[in-house]
């Protein structure tokens, strides 16, 4: 079973550092039975339709660092265009989530995209969300206009499946999560940058458990 991430360059983000840490990624994910793929913007392929959508995610609003989420509304295309599947944000770290079929649209942490399962057509349902957003229509909630996928999602919550088994790096429970989500937001507060160089010292990996009979 596949389990997909996406990288591309975000200026202001070391490389190098991220590299890493998606190393950190494919090993706890290999290491409970996946396959973990990275994608790309390289792994994109566009047709007419693709391209309408991509012009409405370009005219997004955003306070992040420049196509941060751009790539963010991006992923979700390339993984459809995979089948579906398993989908991560590559600071996600797996300790005991196992692999199983996707099925209807699901997020593993509240409306939190940082892992959801699909089918190609669950993926695609939400891409379309994502381009029929209103320019500015979130202005209300920031100092100025601004949107991303979580957003979007969280406005769209009663329209797919929520499951528990992300926990966010010190929100209660994460000690013994599936998955645990380190998440920028919360590590350079507290100077656990670069990142790959803590989680394993904060969780150690957890082995391939074995398997049934």
């Amino acid at each position: 079973m596949k389990v997909f991430t996406f990288y591309s360059p975000v200026e202001g983000k070391r490389e190098r550092e991220e590299r890493e840490l998606i190393a950190l990624w494919q090993r706890s994910w290999e290491a409970q039975g996946w396959e973990p793929v990275v994608l790309g913007y390289e792994s994109l392929t566009f047709d007419d339709e693709i391209n309408a959508m991509v012009e409405k995610f370009k005219k997004l609003p955003s306070i992040n660092r420049l196509n941060l989420d751009y790539w963010c509304y991006l992923r979700w295309v390339a993984v459809a265009q995979q089948g579906g599947g398993f989908m991560s944000d590559y600071d996600v770290i797996n300790y005991s989530f196992q692999p199983h079929e996707p099925g209807p649209l699901t997020t593993y942490d509240r409306y939190v995209p940082c892992l959801v399962s699909g089918t190609q057509t669950e993926f695609m349902r939400a891409v379309r969300w994502f381009a029929e957003q209103k320019v500015g229509w979130l202005e209300r909630f920031f100092p100025r206009a601004h949107t991303s996928d979580m957003l979007i999602l969280k406005e769209h919550e009663s329209e797919f499946q929520q499951l528990s088994a992300c926990v966010e790096y010190l929100v209660p429970g994460w000690e013994t999560a599936p998955t645990v989500h380190y998440c920028n937001r919360v590590m350079k507060p507290i100077d656990l940058m670069p990142r790959h160089q803590h989680i394993e010292r904060l969780r150690p990996l957890t082995a391939t458990p074995p398997a049934a009979a």
